[in-house]
């Protein structure tokens, strides 16, 4: 009888508007490795922020030169 050893763990997540993500990561994981994982996934959100934040500004620098007008 053969045993297959896990190597990796895939997690799946659902997102918004059907959207998928995968995250594959080696099966054992330590204290250290997951603060890894959540510093990049805070970077990814600051990433989010800072482009919300740009397309703010830019809808309200096309309003006020519209009103300028």
């Amino acid at each position: 009888m053969e045993f297959a050893f896990l190597t990796e763990q895939v997690f799946r997540f659902s997102l918004t508007n059907g959207k998928w993500a995968e995250i594959n990561v080696p099966s054992t994981l330590n204290a250290q490795d997951i603060k890894i994982l959540k510093s990049q996934l805070s970077v990814m959100e600051a990433q989010t922020r800072i482009e919300s934040d740009e397309d703010l500004k830019k809808k309200r620098i096309r309003k006020t030169r519209i009103s300028r007008i």
